[in-house]
């Protein structure tokens, strides 16, 4: 797993706020879990194949 710090660096962005505004508009908060990403994938499938 990434620490917040990497991600900010890997991502390029210049702070911590600006990354966390970045995922807010993404809907990628931090502290997601495995599980919660894998029921939004699954909820995104069943959204599509309608």
């Amino acid at each position: 797993m990434l620490s917040a710090s990497e991600v900010r660096v890997l991502m390029g962005h210049d702070s911590r706020w600006e990354m966390e505004d970045f995922l807010a508009a993404h809907e990628a908060w931090p502290g997601t879990t495995a599980a919660q990403v894998a029921e939004d994938g699954r909820k995104l499938n069943a959204l599509l194949s309608q």
